[in-house]
């Protein structure tokens, strides 16, 4: 494997691993909280994808396609969903989700948010403390807060 190391920009991947001529591993340097607010992360990693997209070195020898799987883990899976929901909206291809313990939520608990609590990584006293510490813009909670006295789910 041979790795490349690029400007540590937010809007372009930060390395580029080389595996074998099969494939070409991109590692995105998103902007992270609480220094930068959402929605940055995802937006960095749409760039990504953008960017990924149109190198023609990356296309496919026989149909000049880039093929992409996006993979995460963490906040990373949470992004890599997001980014091909967005990918899906625009028309931009993406092959599959490799989601590793992606942190998803809300306000009411689903079944296994219950039945599961500390079985696993982390407990329902753990995603409260994220939910509470991931730094919405006050626009962002007026729209939570608005959307669920309206009775609809967020």
């Amino acid at each position: 494997m041979v790795e490349a190391s690029l400007i540590p920009l937010p809007t372009v991947p930060s390395k580029i691993h080389f595996v074998d001529g099969l494939a070409v591993v991109v590692s995105v340097n998103y902007r992270r909280s609480p220094e930068h607010r959402y929605p940055c992360a995802y937006d960095d990693g749409w760039s990504a994808l953008k960017w990924v997209t149109t190198r023609p070195w990356l296309q496919s020898g026989k149909d000049s396609k880039v093929h992409v799987y996006l993979a995460g883990g963490g906040s990373g899976g949470s992004i890599a969903h997001h980014v091909a929901v967005r990918a899906v909206e625009s028309g931009v291809e993406v092959i599959g989700n490799i989601l590793l313990h992606p942190m998803f939520g809300g306000q009411r608990r689903t079944e296994s948010e219950m039945r599961l609590d500390g079985k696993y990584l982390v407990t329902i006293q753990d995603r409260d403390w994220y939910w509470r510490a991931y730094p919405f813009q006050k626009e962002t909670i007026e729209i939570v807060r608005l959307a669920t006295s309206l009775g609809l789910e967020v």
